[in-house]
């Protein structure tokens, strides 16, 4: 089973790598990821054409919507007001250990595919203790008396969305799996409220569990070492 071990949140803007490790967690609705992100499907649920019922006065038209039409995007106004915060996932994948013999496997399977630094930017925070990075955001959340789920997304094949209710927290963490280069970790808000604002999240200084550096550096200054055995 795939472990955890960090979280890269990359960035435009160094102003605003910097903003994270100053503890500001900037979180835009899902909303507004569907109308200026990479995914315009954001947060919606599509509904296959066999999972649609015509009817014509009552009765059931067997065949003719799958036929006829395409699936339909059902976009929940709950769904669609959550605040989410979104980094790339640092974790050991299919890997049960590490050893000489995949230890290069290994490595390359942690390096971050290009598109991620075109698409999100070529300034990178490195999150490096994960587990006091989420304690942290849920103490934030508890105080602020939001709701939050937080883990990583589901991707799935085109036309194979899994079920879920269109508005629940569920449907936040599903994405077609054209985007599973991005290995995404969410944490999605909600603060009970609908609007198009996004949340700056005030967690407190992460600088002693993160470090910054350029996106596009951390490929080529991966390294994976075996402790020697006695």
């Amino acid at each position: 089973m795939s472990e955890i071990m960090g979280f890269v949140k990359m960035c435009r803007k160094r102003k605003f790598a910097d903003d994270f490790r100053n503890g500001v967690l900037y979180s835009n609705r899902i909303s507004w990821h569907g109308q200026n992100g990479n995914d315009l499907l954001e947060g919606v649920t599509l509904i296959p054409p066999n999972r649609i019922e015509l009817k014509c006065n009552g009765v059931i038209v067997d065949g003719l919507a799958e036929d006829m039409c395409g699936s339909a995007e059902l976009r929940s106004p709950h769904v669609q007001n959550l605040n989410v915060f979104c980094m790339y996932t640092i974790d050991t994948g299919d890997f049960e250990f590490i050893g000489p013999e995949n230890l290069q496997a290994f490595k390359k399977h942690l390096e971050i595919d290009d598109r991620c630094f075109d698409t999100f930017g070529d300034h990178a925070v490195i999150v490096h203790n994960r587990n006091e990075f989420l304690t942290r955001v849920d103490k934030a959340i508890s105080r602020n008396g939001f709701r939050i789920r937080r883990g990583l997304i589901t991707y799935f094949e085109s036309g194979k969305q899994p079920a879920v209710p269109y508005n629940s927290f569920n449907a936040a963490f599903l994405k077609r799996d054209k985007y599973n280069y991005e290995n995404e970790y969410r944490i999605a808000i909600d603060k009970g409220v609908p609007g198009d604002d996004p949340l700056p999240l005030e967690i407190g200084d992460i600088s002693d569990i993160t470090s910054y550096c350029n996106s596009r550096d951390i490929n080529r200054t991966i390294e994976v070492r075996i402790p020697k055995s006695d």
